[in-house]
């Protein structure tokens, strides 16, 4: 490595205050593109370097590797935020230092020659050298005429021995000029040989470094050859992906892949700078330090014929332009190694193309503050991204999943079971933004595992069957949403189409503490039969989820069968728009009251029940909060109806709470009519004991029992009627 010293950056600009701070960038060039050079298993990447430059303090420098033949560098220089900028340069970097930022030679970055200025430079300098070493030469034969006639005359010995060492001493004079004369040249044309420094030592060391610069390329770069060109053994070795992390393990940038080493090469020579994590104060004993390192993939067709496994410590940035495309059977494209939670890395840009053969794109199997923000993935085997493998040591934490394009072809059969985007082990995602996202062309859309997650702006959508696709089938998704996590939110979400028996929204037991909000449901036709029996909303028993302003929509042409559907004891929903909806298939429980809606009120008894008969009336109206239940009832009894057995039961819209049904406590009144004696009574509608889900009844006494029951207060025939209205308290679960 060669330091190179950037003390003066700034005077480059002129007079600027001595506190000005300039802005350095450098990068390994090579004609019009940053230079990446292969050799077989030799790797040279060039990386962009950035240094602030704080004044003319001493001591500022980089170091860099010297170049060979093959590239140069590129320095960009700018002062006040870019509004002040320096020409672009190319340079070269000689193998030893320190040099100067000013003393750098500039070249051509297409041939790495010097540029007419240097070359102007290089040449006076050379013409200096040349004119002192004819001096040193004649000084020293004045010196050698001396020294004979010294020789000839031993009365004049003295004499001529003084003017020999005077001539002598007037030599190594010279020389020392020389010397000094050849390090000035030396600068000015950026060090062209450490030679010229040692001509000071004597006339013939003055000659040899004259020689040799007359002959050499500056900036240490070697000399020529008889034909001009630099010798084998002078050219620097290029950089082995083991050498990698040595040469740039204090700057840490971009790795570039190549067509002739392919993407995991990169990926594994850019480990090499990842090798020793820094690890931050967030980042507990054992994780995978933040990102040293990234590899940049250019745009481009880059087939693969096994997965790809991204290290610690390395980002992947793709152009959105490139496709990364499976070309054989594999397991998923890239994935992340289970052993290892990585830290504040990620995986950005580019088309994942499974192409039918990868099981799955993308799989961050134990992540924290975790990225996947890739621009398409399709034509996935089975699955498109997976964050959190419940194999893992650990569950992940704070992944992010940026608005992909999911999609598969337009006649493509939807494979069973095969899921867009699953959070599996994890907790504390982000899926999606603000209506970004779009996934087609899995079973299930979007499935939520783990807790604690947000779902934004997610738009899932199955294909209809159309002409343009030959009227394909099984093109729809069963869910467009399965959400099996707890305290997870879904913001402004869009469930656009299902297959038949399907959901747009499907909450399991565990969804307890969710909201959705904002949530629309839309029913595209699916080809698959007139009557689309799905859910807008789907709630297995033991959700606990609140609807925040949904809105459930049909399409001209069919519609839903239901909008919710399944357990609602426990949902709510604050507002709701219906449009086109055929019918609502259970009530909803609303936040405070909800409107009216009709119950079948049914009467049991203790020991057998009742038949109502023949022309039996059973009305009820009810509504309900999250806390009470109001109703009003009326039963009726038919031609041929029996009484049964026992003491009367009415069955209730919703379980009562365990404290009414522990003690005797009145939550209504009515009354009973006897039409065969044209006689009414009055009674009192308690919570039974016995069933928390049922409501007994007292009358005046006219027996030893006063409970309504078989045979009390009087034998239930044809036209006998109970007429009921209560409010109790609502079991909460």
């Amino acid at each position: 490595m060669t330091r190179i010293d950037l003390s003066a950056v700034a005077r480059e600009f002129g007079d600027v205050p001595v506190d000005a701070v300039a802005t350095v960038r450098v990068q390994g060039w090579a004609g019009t593109r940053p230079a990446a050079t292969v050799d077989g298993a030799a790797v040279v990447f060039s990386p962009r370097n950035e240094v602030i430059v704080q004044g003319d303090t001493p001591g500022q420098a980089i170091d860099l590797v010297p170049t060979d033949g093959t590239f140069c560098y590129r320095w960009d220089v700018s002062m006040r935020s870019g509004s002040l900028k320096l020409p672009t340069r190319y340079t070269l970097v000689p193998t030893s230092g320190p040099v100067a930022f000013g003393d750098l030679v500039r070249v051509s970055p297409e041939s790495f020659e010097p540029t007419p200025d240097v070359v102007a430079a290089w040449e006076a300098a050379i013409g200096e050298v040349e004119t002192l070493r004819d001096e040193t030469l004649g000084a020293a034969g004045d010196a050698q005429v001396f020294a004979n006639a010294a020789a000839g005359s031993a009365g004049a010995a003295s004499t001529s021995a003084g003017q020999a060492a005077s001539s002598a001493g007037a030599a190594a004079d010279s020389a020392t000029q020389a010397g000094n004369s050849a390090t000035s040249a030396s600068t000015s044309a950026g060090q062209a040989s450490t030679s010229a420094n040692e001509a000071n030592t004597a006339r013939q060391a003055a000659e040899d470094a004259a020689a040799s610069i007359a002959k050499g390329k500056p900036n240490g770069t070697g000399s020529l050859d008889a034909d001009g060109r630099q010798p084998e053994a002078e050219v620097p070795e290029r950089l082995t992906p083991e050498a990698l992390s040595g040469a740039f393990a204090s700057i840490g940038e971009s790795v570039y892949a190549t067509p002739e080493t392919g993407i995991q090469a990169a990926l594994d020579a850019a480990h090499q700078i990842a090798t020793e994590p820094k690890y931050g104060s967030y980042i507990a004993a054992g994780d995978v330090g933040p990102v040293k390192a990234t590899v940049v993939v250019p745009a481009g067709v880059w087939s693969i014929t096994a997965p790809l496994r991204l290290p610690d410590g390395v980002t992947l940035h793709v152009d959105d332009r490139a496709i990364i495309k499976a070309t054989a059977a594999m397991s998923h494209l890239i994935d992340t190694d289970i052993t290892k939670r990585y830290q504040g890395v990620g995986i950005y840009g580019g088309i994942w193309d499974c192409n039918n053969l990868a099981q799955a794109a993308i799989y961050a199997r134990w992540a924290a503050h975790f990225t996947i923000d890739v621009k398409q993935v399709r034509n996935c085997a089975m699955h498109g991204i997976i964050f959190g493998d419940p194999a893992a040591t650990g569950a992940s934490f704070e992944g992010f999943i940026g608005p992909v394009f999911m999609v598969r072809p337009n006649n493509q059969a939807v494979p069973a079971g095969s899921v867009g985007v699953w959070i599996r082990n994890a907790t504390d995602c982000t899926v999606g933004i603000r209506k970004g996202m779009i996934i087609v062309g899995q079973d299930i859309q979007v499935r939520i595992d783990g807790a604690a997650h947000t779902v934004d702006g997610v738009h899932p959508w199955g294909f209809a069957s159309t002409p343009q696709n030959g009227y394909a089938t099984g093109l729809m998704p069963t869910n467009s949403f399965y959400i099996n996590a707890p305290a997870t939110k879904l913001i402004d979400c869009y469930a656009d189409g299902v297959k038949n028996g399907g959901a747009g929204y499907y909450f399991t037991a565990n969804a307890t503490a969710t909201k959705a909000i904002a949530c629309s449901a839309f029913l595209n036709p699916d080809g698959e039969g007139t009557d689309n029996s799905a859910d807008a909303f789907y709630f297995e028993a033991g959700a606990r989820v609140s609807l925040h302003g949904p809105v459930v929509r049909a399409s001209s042409t069919k519609r839903w069968r239901t909008d919710y559907a399944g357990d609602l004891t426990n949902v709510t929903v604050f507002g709701q728009t219906y449009q086109d909806v055929v019918t609502v298939n259970r009530p909803i429980v609303q936040a405070g009251y909800s409107s009216w809606a009709s119950f079948t009120p049914t009467l049991f008894a203790s020991v057998t029940n009742p038949s109502l008969g023949t022309g039996a009336t059973q009305y009820g109206r009810y509504r309900a909060d999250s806390y009470a239940v109001e109703f009003s009832c009326r039963i009726i009894f038919g031609t041929g109806a029996t009484a049964g057995d026992g003491v009367f039961e009415l069955g209730c819209p919703a379980a009562i709470a365990h404290g009414l049904t522990a003690q005797t406590v009145a939550v209504g009144s009515g009354w009973i009519y006897d039409s065969s004696a044209n006689t009414t009574r009055m009674v009192a509608i308690y919570a039974s004991t016995s069933n928390s889900g049922r409501l007994r009844f007292v009358c005046e006494a006219v027996v030893a029992s006063s409970q309504v029951g078989a045979a009390i207060p009087w034998a239930w025939s044809a036209g006998d009627s109970l007429t009921l209205t209560g409010r109790y308290e609502r079991a909460a679960t």
